[in-house]
């Protein structure tokens, strides 16, 4: 089946929608922050940019299960796309604050203060996961649409179903 222009065209856009969002949002801006990190005002700016850019994101991931996976299996493929987002957003946080607590704490009055350096290493650690997952996004395979999902090869034929009369 050959794809009409609007149909291209929105294929490549939620893929570049995601790209966009990602390396601008997390992780331009999370380098950004990881860098310049001395002001206030700057660091809300950043983290408006990275909030926007993750929002996006999200917003953009069902379009790019529906584009990479066959019909029947988009719905425990979106199951799957919501472990690996929970997972990483418990899972990064748990890293940075091992970076920050092994570097030079203080404590004063009751209040935790890191070292400028553990801030920016664990903000460049967020920018180097979007990279990653910006990686990830383009290794990404692109079905056609409208093609049949390839047949799958068994072994074995599945056995016949038959019914069973219970009687009581």
């Amino acid at each position: 089946m050959r794809l009409t222009t609007a149909e291209s065209k929105l294929r490549v856009r939620s893929r570049v929608d995601y790209l966009g969002a990602l390396l601008l949002g997390a992780g331009l801006a999370g380098v950004l922050t990881g860098l310049v990190n001395d002001s206030r005002g700057v660091v809300i700016v950043w983290a408006a940019i990275q909030g926007l850019g993750l929002g996006l994101c999200y917003a953009a991931t069902p379009n790019l299960v529906i584009q990479a996976v066959p019909g029947e299996l988009q719905g425990s493929m979106a199951s799957m796309v919501q472990v690996f987002q929970g997972a990483f957003s418990a899972a990064i946080p748990v890293v940075v604050f091992t970076v920050l607590n092994s570097g030079k704490v203080t404590v004063l009055k009751g209040n935790i203060f890191y070292s400028n350096s553990g801030l920016t290493i664990g903000f460049l650690i967020g920018g180097a996961t979007a990279l990653v997952a910006a990686l990830v996004a383009v290794a990404l395979p692109q079905r056609t649409l409208g093609a049949a999902p390839a047949a799958r090869k068994t072994d074995a034929e599945p056995a016949p179903l038959t019914a069973t009369t219970v009687t009581g």
